[in-house]
């Protein structure tokens, strides 16, 4: 995970769906808000209220609505049309995927706007 994701995933729309106070389910990765610039910081485990919630691609893919051969469909289009652009990672564009088809959101380099 690195730190742009970090940031990417510090938002409401992503924050807002994870469980507080519940022992982690399989492949939950948290981060301390005090140490968002360090990738080293990441854990899995229990986790309270001062953590950052970072989803998995896994995750990220069970966020979007359809069949596995749909939603790459629809990935695939999103990048040949040059409207979704692949970023450093495969989190990071299903992440972008995810805001953009689901509540038409962009990241504009600091923060998620409204398109």
């Amino acid at each position: 995970m690195d730190t742009l994701f970090i940031k990417m995933c510090d938002c409401p729309e992503i924050q807002g769906q994870r469980e507080y106070d519940k022992p982690y389910k399989d492949g939950d990765w948290w981060i301390s808000k005090r140490w968002a610039d360090s990738v080293a910081c990441a854990w899995r485990g229990y986790h309270g209220h001062d953590e950052i919630w970072l989803p998995t691609q896994s995750q990220l893919q069970k966020m979007v609505e359809g069949t596995h051969i749909e939603k790459l469909g629809r990935v695939y289009k999103a990048v040949v049309k040059m409207s979704l652009y692949p970023s450093g990672s495969m989190e990071q564009l299903w992440l972008t995927f995810y805001m953009s088809e689901k509540l038409n959101k962009t990241w504009d380099g600091d923060k998620w706007v409204n398109k």
